[in-house]
């Protein structure tokens, strides 16, 4: 949504530069020019609690943003660093769109004890946290809290962690910031900072119940819902990670366990943690779990052990999924884990797209991490063990993705080292 219809000519020219297939529309506040006017056209057209809303304005209209706290939480008002809209070059809006977008996953507030959205009631404290495309916020369970306390002192409860660029992550105790970490492919993990003083304290619980997730819930669940009756089949491909089980979960929900399929792709190489998580949940959310071989344990005794500049293993492990995909046949689509914090490719995909052989749906594109551990948590999904003994992103046991904050949970967990040495130090010393 925009001011002016000169400003929406801008934002479709650069939509149908950057967004193409993402069926955006674009939406004018009629020209009106005062705050409180504006305020009125926009609550005329926010109708739909199911879908997301941007706002886009120039400097000039700045004094709408002092009334963002009487706007739903579906609206995020973003300024552009132009006195209009449609002075911004088309390449400047790309990247202004991307920040309002990352406000939705990124804008949490904290009171008393517990997170929730930052505009959920005038008492909400601002987590001081700037939206921006790699911006992408998670509470530390597990050994997460206990290595961070060796780190920074006794943080007296999981921290909230906001991952940034480079591998940095800012680290919150309420909305107090502690210090950052920075994590890297090689060397000790960097810290800076320490706890303060006086610092606040929360249950995790009390986030989850406050309904931080609630507004991405709802909007995910109408989207996946439009398809219904597209398709018979709704396959999952799923890693056992945290997005892929929330999407699962999700699918389930808005399709029924009958028509839906959890694909996993056993490399060969997984941590035994992981096998027992997708086995075990598989049987408690009642879902049909189809395995797909892909045989890394033995590709890599012929090809090597891949690297961060040769991930052989990515092909592979895609290539398999495909293969047990395809085999299900029927008339279906995927239901994907996929989020926009994840990487620049992934968040300029649109929603619903073609992967090359097949559609995909990605419901979870504008959560953060905080949202998918809060659904997970609320709806009693236990969370894969590798996260709560520190891991970051699940993968293989070889993974070349793994950085120096995973590979020290591995060398401080004697299950998880003895899988890593007995995998990976054979196969160094004989190539």
């Amino acid at each position: 949504m925009v001011r002016a219809r000169s400003d929406a000519a801008a934002v479709r020219a650069m939509l149908q530069g950057y967004y193409p297939g993402w069926d955006i529309e674009v939406a004018t506040l009629g020209g009106v020019r005062r705050p409180r006017e504006m305020l009125r056209r926009l609550l005329d057209v926010v109708v739909d609690e199911h879908n997301y809303y941007v706002v886009l304005i120039g400097r000039e209209d700045a004094g709408l943003l002092s009334l963002v706290g009487e706007m739903p939480e579906n609206v995020v008002v973003h300024m552009v660093p132009r006195s209009k809209v449609r002075n911004a070059r088309l390449s400047m809006l790309a990247r202004e769109l991307e920040k309002a977008k990352a406000t939705f996953r990124c804008g949490i507030g904290w009171v008393e004890d517990h997170y929730l959205s930052a505009r959920s009631d005038k008492d909400v404290s601002p987590v001081p946290i700037t939206p921006s495309p790699a911006c992408d916020p998670f509470i530390g369970l597990g050994a997460w809290k206990m290595r961070l306390d060796r780190l920074f002192g006794d943080l007296g409860s999981p921290p909230l962690l906001v991952k940034e660029f480079a591998g940095i992550h800012r680290v919150f105790i309420g909305d107090v910031p502690v210090g950052r970490l920075r994590f890297a492919d090689a060397g000790p993990v960097e810290a800076v900072g320490k706890v303060p003083d006086e610092r606040p304290t929360h249950i995790f619980l009390k986030t989850v119940r406050s309904g931080i997730f609630r507004l991405h819930e709802k909007v995910s669940l109408s989207f996946l819902k439009r398809f219904r009756d597209r398709y018979d089949y709704f396959y999952v491909p799923w890693s056992g990670g945290k997005d892929s089980t929330a999407a699962l979960h999700l699918a389930i929900r808005a399709y029924g366990v009958k028509r839906v399929r959890a694909v996993f792709v056993d490399t060969g190489t997984e941590f035994e943690e992981n096998l027992g998580y997708v086995e075990v949940l598989s049987r408690r959310l009642g879902v049909q779990l189809e395995r797909v071989e892909a045989g890394l344990d033995r590709l890599i005794r012929e090809m090597g052990l891949p690297t961060n500049r040769n991930r052989w293993c990515t092909k592979v492990k895609i290539s398999a999924l495909r293969r047990g995909i395809l085999g299900l046949g029927g008339n279906f689509v995927t239901v994907v884990g996929d989020r926009d914090a994840e990487s620049p490719l992934r968040s300029r995909r649109p929603p619903y797209r073609s992967e090359e052989v097949y559609m995909q749906l990605a419901p979870l594109k504008f959560w953060g991490m905080i949202h998918v551990q809060a659904y997970l948590t609320y709806y009693n999904i236990p969370h894969n063990p590798l996260y709560l003994k520190g891991f970051y992103r699940i993968g293989c046991v070889m993974c070349p993705a793994m950085r120096n904050w995973e590979l020290e949970a591995i060398y401080s967990d004697p299950s998880l080292k003895l899988q890593y040495k007995s995998l990976v130090e054979p196969l160094r010393q004989a190539l």
